[in-house]
Order: C-alpha cells, then structure tokens, then sequence
C-alpha cells in the first residue's frame, strides 16, 4: 500500500470553496484503477489548511492517476489553493480496525 498526505493552504476566504472541489474531485476517484481510501481532514485552529490523505495499491497506481490529472504541471493560479504541499509513504505494516488487532506487514 501507499499513502499521500496532501495539505492544501488556502487563499484567504477560499476554505470552503476548496473544500467543496476537493470532494468533487474525491469522486473521480472510486474508478480509478489502484485507488482504495480517500479521507479529507481540517483543522479548527488552521481554517485555511485542508489536507486529504489518499490510500493506494501501490505508488505506480497514484503515478499513474497524478500524470493523468495534472501531467507535468501543477498551476494553482485557477485555484483556491496558495500552495499544495505533499508527503507521501509505503506501509510497512498496518493494523485492522473494527476490533481486529492483528498486525500486518507488507
């Protein structure tokens, strides 16, 4: 599996504007080959930050959907972002929910 955080910082009055297209596009997402989970998440001491955090297959999956999306360009000039930072990692292991408590290595 891999995971990406995505913290998008948002100009100035544009929180909910973003919030509102970043589910927009989440739903694009459930065809998308590789893609498993998509959270998005605030913070109420940072209105103007809005991060998502996406779980994929494999990291070629998420590639594959970043190169479609958005090629070899990212403009946020269009957007209500100011700037988009990202992080993104492998799982190692990971653990069950729902009273499961094995663990799992990858």
């Amino acid at each position: 599996m891999f995971i990406v955080i995505s913290h998008h910082t948002c100009k100035p009055g544009q929180a909910d504007l973003a919030k509102g297209r970043m589910d927009k596009n989440a739903s694009h997402l459930a065809s998308e080959p590789g893609f498993l989970h998509r959270f998005r998440m605030s913070d109420e001491s940072r209105p103007e930050l809005v991060s998502a955090l996406t779980i994929w297959e494999s990291r070629e999956h998420y590639e594959n959907n970043r190169r479609k999306r958005f090629g070899n360009s990212r403009d946020l000039s269009e957007t209500p972002y100011e700037k988009i930072e990202t992080e993104s990692f492998a799982v190692d292991s990971h653990v069950e929910g729902a009273g499961g408590t094995e663990a799992h290595n990858e």
